[in-house]
């Protein structure tokens, strides 16, 4: 007992900010793990025996301003279930309260290209369409700023979340259950409170369609025949990398030596946020290679994605 609650102590010990190097390059794969109360509430897991939700995802991009991250239908994740056998949302009178146990299951309804920004107490959920990989909207998962290990990232989930349409239509999604959670007490107001004005940042960066929307995320397609992430047991993860796919350069670009040495040396700034200059996501296009150089042919990119044809992020 002692040595198990030592080595819990030591783990969240190694837990630093998002955000901060070393970072994960383009394929790893590693877990996601949220809270240990009910619909991924409650302090950030510690024990990963106490029942939580976990998903294995595969980084797209990583570095000081956030990461994105791929999720696949048909991926095995873990749920915090009711001990009671019910719907987790079956008896709202108990949803903040009833006990829990850990259930196994697969990721449904949309794969999803999860974007955390650095410190922001979000994520933004780029879905799409199962098998035929349409895009279908953005989810705005309020949430805590993310911390990590070598192998995880944990956050814990805020109850209440945003709807984003492709037509930019914005819908609060659980009000009620927050609501619900103050009166259960996993909530105290004041909390609560804050919850809802991070929701009006959300909803105001929405307005302005801020970074990540205007990044064209959406553009980006799953590879069918790399899609699942696999980051080993949900029990006991190890940071992983994918079978790496070589990149391919329309072949009217032609780059000299001196060009490559150029592009290795160079950094690749967050989309949307270079003005003019903006690129695609480092390690998964030769870092430094302008949206533009690129635009006229399809591109396969390292990991689970191609960029379909005459898509780009942000203005070029």
């Amino acid at each position: 007992m002692h040595r198990r609650l030592w080595s819990m102590l030591v783990m969240e010990d190694d837990r630093r900010p998002s955000g901060r190097p070393p970072y994960w390059p383009a394929g790893t794969q590693i877990m996601r793990r949220e809270g240990d109360g009910p619909l991924g509430t409650g302090a950030r897991v510690v024990d990963t025996a106490v029942p939580h939700f976990a998903q294995p995802v595969t980084v797209v991009r990583d570095d000081a301003d956030g990461m994105v991250a791929w999720l696949a239908c048909g991926t095995p994740v873990l749920r915090a279930a009711r001990a009671d056998g019910r719907g987790k949302r079956e008896d709202p009178s108990t949803l903040f309260t009833t006990d829990l146990v850990q259930e196994q299951g697969t990721h449904a309804l949309y794969d999803q290209l999860r974007i955390a920004p650095t410190g922001r107490p979000w994520s933004v959920w780029v879905l799409f369409a199962e098998g035929s990989g349409e895009f279908a909207g953005w989810y705005v998962n309020l949430e805590q700023p993310h911390l990590r290990d070598d192998g995880t990232v944990y956050t814990s989930d805020q109850v209440l979340d945003l709807v984003v349409a492709p037509d930019r239509t914005v819908v609060r999604k659980d009000e009620d259950e927050l609501a619900l959670a103050v009166a259960q007490g996993v909530l105290d107001e004041p909390t609560a409170a804050a919850i809802e004005q991070n929701a009006a940042a959300a909803e105001a960066l929405i307005a302005d369609w801020g970074p990540p929307f205007c990044d064209a995320w959406e553009n980006l397609k799953p590879d069918p025949g790399q899609s699942r992430s696999s980051a080993g047991s949900c029990d006991n993860p190890k940071p992983q990398r994918s079978p790496s796919r070589p990149f391919r350069i329309p072949s009217s670009q032609n780059f000299d030596r001196q060009d490559r040495r150029r592009f290795r040396r160079s950094s690749a700034p967050w989309p949307g946020q270079a003005g003019r200059n903006v690129r695609y996501p480092s390690d998964t296009y030769p870092s430094g290679v302008h949206a533009k150089s690129l635009r006229p042919a399809n591109v396969l990119v390292r990991g689970p994605f191609r960029l379909v044809a005459g898509a780009g992020f942000g203005p070029a």
